[in-house]
């Protein structure tokens, strides 16, 4: 389960994705007797019996507060967060040992900096660039020590930018496969396709153990020449591997090294694990969503990954700036949670001025719009709709023929306008709507996405090369003339760039 469940004093996000996890689950809550039940033998039979998987899982939870499940998760190897309030993140103790608050003039306090936490390296300059290109992180060679999601699409978004991006890899350990073309595949394993094709593009792969001395030491000749490191182990893996910020910066003291662990790399949370959605709950946002009187949601998406892959790829940009004007190479510790908690802001401030949370209101905006998400024709069919204003009011009103001061009671509001948008196409009214002057957009699912002519016509899909199967995936959003990103680089096979890398190396008169 990656799912947030009822506890004795609120909720808790528990992320269990391997079966090395699961089992670890079981034995915290001191029922092996999960790990061999056939309802919950594997991640598909888990997920085609979650409501039974609650239910034993309930007797622990409600018997324990959420801080007392995270402590004993936690310590067990499982991800786990309680979720908090705006009020609850700003008295987390991993955010105030690492200085994450700033005061507010007028009361309360804000998110700081998630790039603030720099420590620069002592010696000479970074490695020379290579040859200029069309895009402008051209001749720039990034270490890629990255998996699941965040750390891979903060490597991504380099080689989109045309860095030279080495993904090393532990033999074995792809959790993803590439599938040849005709290969018959289950589900899961196209979906792994999938995610390699999308976040391993561009990349050149070798695999490495950093466990064996001749593997380390070539990791480390790679790091000579190498302008940019970026890892998402948790604190202190790295060091352990021999490719930590101390060690690559002795061999190579101009490096810009970045790490994005979940929560930091000191504090009281340094070592606990995470996943996206634990991140999600810690960060507040997921304690002030959902329907009023009702139980916090999750987005949906594991957005805190994205977040923290983006923050990523800017950290490396603003290192690599640092150097083009002369400064250190250096380490960045970033935290994916203090990343993420940056985006509730508002909420934040709002919440430590007054002395008080963000209570749940649905799809309703807070400063009082009307907007939300209604039926249309058709079975599971929606349109976007916001109205920001009076005249926003006055015009939906004028088009709709609904009557005056209908809209101004929300419960009146979202009945009539369910009732006027339901009998509708949702993308035709949509555009009717929009020709009016008024903020609407159809739900659009993943096929309706592919067919949508605004981003056909930028041509924002592109067809990549997995091994021997191609497909569409999302491009970049970096459009510009001249192009600033390509997003069309095939995701490699294991190892599949090993030789030329090692040749390259024994050209230098390097082990390889």
């Amino acid at each position: 389960p990656l799912t947030v469940l009822p506890c004795r004093d609120g909720h808790v996000s528990l992320g269990v994705v391997t079966e090395l996890e699961f089992d670890k689950l079981a034995i915290v809550l001191e029922r092996p007797e999960l790990a061999v039940d056939p309802r919950f033998a594997d991640k598909a039979a888990r997920w085609d019996n979650c409501d039974a998987l609650d239910a034993e899982l309930a007797p622990f939870l409600q018997g324990h507060d959420a801080e007392a499940i995270v402590a004993l998760l936690q310590a067990g190897g499982v991800a786990c967060a309680k979720v908090a309030g705006p009020l609850d993140v700003t008295a987390n103790p991993q955010l105030a040992l690492r200085g994450f608050w700033q005061e507010v003039p007028g009361g309360g306090v804000m998110p700081g900096d998630p790039l603030g936490h720099f420590h620069p390296f002592e010696g000479g300059g970074s490695a020379p660039i290579g040859p200029p290109g069309l895009l402008p992180l051209a001749g720039v060679r990034v270490l890629d020590f990255t998996v699941y999601w965040a750390g891979p699409s903060a490597t991504r978004c380099l080689a989109d930018l045309g860095a030279e991006v080495v993904w090393i890899e532990r033999p074995g350990s792809r959790l993803d496969t590439i599938l040849a073309a005709g290969e018959a595949a289950t589900p899961a394993e196209v979906m792994a396709h999938l995610h390699a094709s999308k976040m391993y593009r561009g990349k050149q792969s070798i695999e490495l153990d950093l466990e064996r001395a001749a593997d380390r030491a070539i990791t480390h000749q790679l790091a000579r020449d190498a302008h940019v490191v970026i890892e998402n182990f948790r604190p202190g893996v790295a060091d352990k591997l021999g490719i930590g910020p101390r060690e690559l910066a002795a061999i190579n003291p101009g490096l810009v090294y970045v790490s994005l662990s979940g929560w930091g790399s000191d504090g009281p949370w340094a070592g606990w694990r995470s996943y996206g959605p634990s991140i999600e709950a810690a960060s507040s946002i997921e304690g002030r969503t959902g329907y009023g009187g009702g139980e916090p949601m999750r987005l949906g998406h594991t957005l805190p990954d994205a977040v923290g892959g983006l923050v990523g790829a800017l950290t490396a940009l603003r290192g690599l700036r640092r150097q083009l004007e002369g400064g250190p190479g250096g380490w960045f510790d970033i935290s994916q949670l203090e990343a993420y908690v940056a985006m509730a802001g508002e909420g934040i401030v709002e919440a430590t001025r007054y002395g008080r949370g963000l209570e749940r209101i649905g799809n309703r905006a807070r400063g009082g719009a009307v907007q939300g998400v209604f039926p249309c024709r058709g079975e599971d069919q929606w349109i976007a709709l916001r109205l920001e204003d009076a005249a926003d009011c006055a015009r939906f009103a004028d088009f709709s023929g609904m009557p005056d001061g209908v809209l101004a009671d929300p419960k009146e509001a979202d009945t009539a306008i369910a009732a006027f948008t339901r009998p509708h196409d949702k993308i035709a009214l949509a555009a009717r709507l929009q020709g009016q002057g008024i903020e609407a957009f159809a739900v659009l699912d993943a096929f309706e996405l592919l067919a949508d002519p605004h981003l056909a016509a930028r041509g924002f899909f592109v067809d990549v090369q997995a091994g021997d199967r191609a497909g569409l995936i999302p491009g970049t959003p970096l459009v510009a003339q001249p192009s600033l990103a390509d997003a069309r680089g095939a995701a490699p096979r294991p190892d599949e760039h090993s030789a030329a890398i090692r040749a390259t190396l024994a050209e230098l008169g390097q082990p390889a």
